[in-house]
């Protein structure tokens, strides 16, 4: 095993749901290193959602347009957290939302395909898979709530 964070972002997810080293050793083999510097997109706005960004160090934004296409940030990853635009990603559709780089950060992204093989492969990784979600939709609930507001 190498270090560089994975271990730490697993330990991570083993949290969430505890799994095996089957499990471990699968999620390991998928997960890529990404690098982004300050200020880089990870996903534009109209773009499709096609990775789950986990985050080993760095901030990480999520943003809308309002009508006056003004950026407004409806959700902030940090450290252990993990990012993607969830309705684009869930339904393969174009983001309304983009994600931006705050600081410097990297970590490292699953793609969908290989996450849907996992969630195949192992139930408790699906199961993992629903609990990340459930948090992530809850976190942002309040914000399109107001986000319906602004488009209304």
């Amino acid at each position: 095993a190498s270090g560089n964070g994975k271990e730490a972002l697993l330990d991570n997810l083993k949290q969430i749901v505890p799994f095996g080293k089957a499990e471990e050793e699968a999620i390991s083999a998928k997960l890529y290193p990404f690098s982004f510097k300050k200020r880089d997109f990870l996903l534009k706005k109209g773009e499709i959602c096609d990775k789950i960004y986990l985050i080993a160090q760095g901030a990480i934004r999520e943003f809308i347009l309002d009508k006056d296409q003004k950026e407004i940030t409806v959700w902030f990853g940090f450290e252990g957290d993990i990012v993607a635009s969830l309705s684009s990603l869930v339904n393969s559709k174009e983001s309304n939302t983009g994600l931006q780089a705050l600081e410097d950060s990297k970590g490292f992204y699953i793609e969908k395909d290989d996450l849907e093989q996992l969630y195949n492969d192992f139930h408790t990784l699906e199961r993992m898979g629903r609990k990340v979600t459930e948090k992530y939709l809850l976190s942002t609930e309040t914000y399109h709530y107001d986000f319906h507001h602004l488009t209304a």
